[in-house]
């Protein structure tokens, strides 16, 4: 009886091991018939030979891994690119109320850009009723550097003639943090005096507010500024001029603007009506969005004007 069971379990264990190596057997031999199909395929589909039924089924996972990355290159490529601008704005609002940061013209600028579709953020830096002096302290330009045109004006006898002497002594509660380092600037400063009645003072000084931006290749150099000079300061940025208030020779003024400042000038002097009203700070926004587009700053959405 021992000799019966231990033959019955010997059998058995032989049985078992023949169906797995057949099995496994079969197993090797699908999956190779399999990849010679796939190969036979691939070269058919290379030669434009495959048959009808067959032009859509296979992928092996290689194939699939090389679809899913061309597609998702593909949908990269078709992704539409609508990167947002920033723009600071810098100099008079000319806001009925120069504490309300909603009625000026960089409020309604940025809305004009929101209505053409424009993804813009608009950083309203202005500061009313403040000379260029003002201004140049307002936006980190060195104290030495603005005391010196302090000193000059002093020197010269300038000051009955100037509208702005010193420095207003608010600055450091209007003062506003800045974040705008890398913004595309728009410097409208000058209405107010502070620049010795000099158009090649007001344009030194506006450079200097420029050079503390980062998006100009080069720095404003005030030896460049000559009788007919050029600033020729290349970078993304936009000076707005508005005759200075009591300057008399408005094609002086608009030459040396445009000598220095070339394509990068934008001149408010055409704007007609009170400064302070609505009309004039929606035409002034215009202005300046218009340039803005001109420049190639900022693309208009075709879907946002029809």
């Amino acid at each position: 009886m021992r000799r019966a069971s231990f033959l019955t379990k010997f059998i058995m264990s032989v049985l078992i091991i023949v169906l797995s190596v057949t099995l496994v057997y079969t197993l090797l031999s699908y999956r190779n018939e399999q990849r010679e199909r796939t190969e036979a395929l691939k070269k058919q589909s290379e030669q434009g030979e495959v048959p009808a039924e067959e032009s859509v089924v296979y992928a092996s996972e290689e194939n699939r891994e090389v679809q899913n990355d061309t597609a998702a290159q593909t949908s990269e490529e078709e992704a539409p690119e609508n990167l947002p601008i920033a723009i600071s704005c810098r100099g008079e609002s000319w806001a009925p109320d120069g504490n309300d940061k909603g009625d000026g013209w960089p409020a309604i600028l940025g809305s004009m850009l929101e209505e053409n579709g424009v993804s813009a953020a608009v950083s309203d830096y202005t500061w009313d009723m403040a000379g260029t002096l003002s201004q140049m302290r307002f936006a980190d330009v060195p104290e030495e550097t603005v005391d010196s045109y302090i000193e000059a004006h002093n020197e010269n006898g300038l000051r009955g003639s100037l509208y702005e002497t010193k420095v207003r002594d608010d600055l450091e509660e209007s003062y506003i943090e800045r974040e705008d380092y890398e913004s595309i600037p728009v410097i409208c400063i000058g209405y107010n005096g502070g620049y010795g009645g000099s158009s090649a003072e007001l344009i030194e000084q506006q450079g200097l507010i420029l050079n503390t931006y980062t998006l100009q290749e080069s720095e404003a150099d005030s030896e460049n500024i000559v009788d007919d000079g050029e600033m020729g300061i290349s970078g993304k940025y936009l000076i707005a001029g508005h005759l200075p208030a009591g300057w008399r020779d408005l094609n002086n003024y608009e030459t040396r603007m445009k000598n220095a400042w070339g394509d990068h000038f934008v001149s408010l002097n055409e704007i007609e009506g009170d400064v302070v009203s609505r009309d004039y700070r929606e035409a002034v926004a215009e202005t300046i969005y218009n340039k803005l587009v001109e420049m190639g700053y900022c693309e208009v959405q075709e879907q946002a004007q029809e």
